[in-house]
């Protein structure tokens, strides 16, 4: 079937097929085709607001122009779809969702939910994911270069191999989400909460992280090269044989933090709180500290006796940040 303009404005259907068709300019918008098949059809300019659309299958279609704004697309599937730019989920629902090898430049994913949703080699670059929910969400080897994720929140999120060059991260809350091998260079993550996170072989080259919070997170062989680093919280994470590439570090919160051969050989650290941190390990030059503060718990490098100018001791360990 073939049409150009119709409308089947609030239709009802259960599994009805849309199979193979053709349509332009067409209203599908407030109608309810849960379990449908849209496989390999050919729309353009498509309306499906506020639809539902649960478990329907849009796999190989091509989707130009289409918005789904508001729509309900819990379990729907868009394998090797095709979409232009500015693709419209705002608001949408959708749960549990796979996408496949999608296109998804510019995309509108604002307040949406995408909580259990599986993204698989797809392209978000410049794609908006201001006060989006991506809880349980699975976006490996994703790119999202330019990105929003302003306001967005995540728990236990994958964002294995992720590419966020350039993304705009602040205030994004991410708890117990994983990062492994993800890129975050020249990406603006002020204020960002990402406690009890992983970040294995994971990049922050010219990040700006200021007020960013690691808490309780595990960082191995994590890079931060020349970043913008000031008021991080590192309290209780693992930090091994991570690399701080930087002039200076700066108001750093390392309370309880495990420092596994961590070199800050050639780092300036001025006002850190390293109270109750195993620093046993630890390779730094004494002349590089300034004023910083340890406890009775602190355990430092073998042969490193704290000078009262380079190390300051507090009693007890102050209370990890909320």
């Amino acid at each position: 079937a073939n049409g150009t303009g119709i409308s089947f404005k609030g239709s009802v259907g259960n599994a009805t097929s849309f199979r193979a068709t053709a349509f332009t300019e067409v209203d599908f918008s407030s109608t309810s085709f849960p379990s449908s098949d849209f496989r390999s059809v050919d729309f353009h300019g498509v309306d499906f607001r506020r639809s539902n659309l649960t478990d329907a299958k849009f796999d190989y279609a091509v989707l130009l122009k289409a918005t789904f704004a508001s729509a309900t697309l819990v379990g729907a599937s868009f394998f090797e779809s095709q979409f232009s730019d500015k693709a419209d989920f705002s608001s949408a629902n959708l749960d549990s969702a796979t996408f496949s090898n999608s296109n998804l430049v510019k995309a509108d994913f604002s307040k949406a939910n995408l909580s259990n949703t599986k993204f698989k080699d797809a392209k978000f670059d410049e794609a908006d994911f201001r006060n989006t929910r991506l809880d349980g969400a699975a976006l490996r080897e994703c790119t999202f270069s330019g990105a929003d994720f302003r306001g967005a929140s995540g728990f236990q999120t994958d964002f294995t191999a992720a590419n966020f060059v350039e993304t705009d991260l602040r205030g994004v809350r991410c708890q117990e989400c994983k990062f492994d091998k993800s890129e975050f260079g020249y990406s603006r993550l002020n204020r960002v909460s990402f406690r009890n996170g992983s970040f294995e072989k994971a990049s922050f080259r010219k990040a700006k992280l200021e007020d960013a919070d690691f808490t309780s997170s595990v960082l191995t062989e994590t890079v931060f090269e020349q970043p913008y680093l000031r008021d991080v919280h590192f309290a209780a994470a693992h930090l091994t044989r991570t690399m701080f590439n930087c002039d200076n570090l700066h108001d750093i919160d390392f309370k309880k933090a495990i420092l596994d051969s961590v070199d800050f050989s050639k780092v300036e650290i001025r006002n850190c709180d390293f109270s109750g941190a195993d620093l046993s390990t630890v390779i730094w030059n004494p002349k590089n500290l300034r004023k910083n503060t340890y406890d009775a718990a602190t355990k430092f490098p073998a042969g490193y006796t704290p000078n009262p100018k380079q190390m300051v001791m507090v009693r007890g360990s102050r209370p990890l940040p909320p």
